[in-house]
């Protein structure tokens, strides 16, 4: 009885716990030109993923989701840093002579997030079998440094992201005193 209860609660939750934003649902980068040789970039993945598809891609990813997310934590946090470094190696980045730059910095989700995460979605695809999954954009970022001003870049993404919408720009920045009306900000 016990058990049924549980699964039945675990089952409610991973309902309910699909429900998110309705925000863009494919993986996007966002690229922020900071000055002439400063770039930021931000990733919105799915994350579960992402994984799935740089660490066991032959396997199904109900199989590879059971064999990871119930990992002891130090081992998954293992798992998590090894792909994360191979998916940060597969990205290409070059400046507009063709000299080759790296994101360094890099700054992923905490493990022990990322491992609930694909037990929920573990869940969600058990529950919803053949249902769309909404999936929540997992933050990933990271910065450019450049020896030289950057007026363009080039980019390839690790395969594991799968397609990636990108969205690029230098924003313009103004001060504004306190209590004083700003100029026109334009867009």
């Amino acid at each position: 009885m016990r058990t049924m209860l549980g699964t039945a609660a675990l089952l409610a939750f991973a309902a309910c716990s699909s429900i998110a934003a309705h925000e863009l649902q494919e993986n996007r980068v966002t690229l922020v030109q900071r000055d002439a040789s400063f770039v930021s970039i931000t990733l919105h993945i799915d994350l579960p993923a992402a994984l799935h598809r740089a660490i066991a891609p032959q396997r199904s990813f109900e199989e590879f989701a059971l064999a990871h997310a119930d990992l002891p934590p130090a081992a998954f946090k293992a798992v998590l840093v090894r792909a994360a470094s191979r998916m940060q190696a597969e990205m290409q980045v070059t400046a507009a002579k063709g000299q080759a730059l790296a994101f360094e910095r890099w700054d992923w989700p905490d493990a022990a997030r990322v491992q609930a995460a694909l037990l929920e979605r573990l869940m969600e695809t058990v529950v919803a079998r053949g249902g769309h999954s909404h999936m929540v954009p997992w933050e990933v970022r990271a910065e450019l440094h450049s020896p030289v001003p950057v007026t363009a870049l080039r980019v390839k993404f690790t395969p594991a992201f799968g397609r990636v919408m990108v969205v690029s720009y230098r924003p313009r920045q103004v001060w504004v005193d306190a209590s004083a009306m700003s100029s026109a900000i334009t867009f």
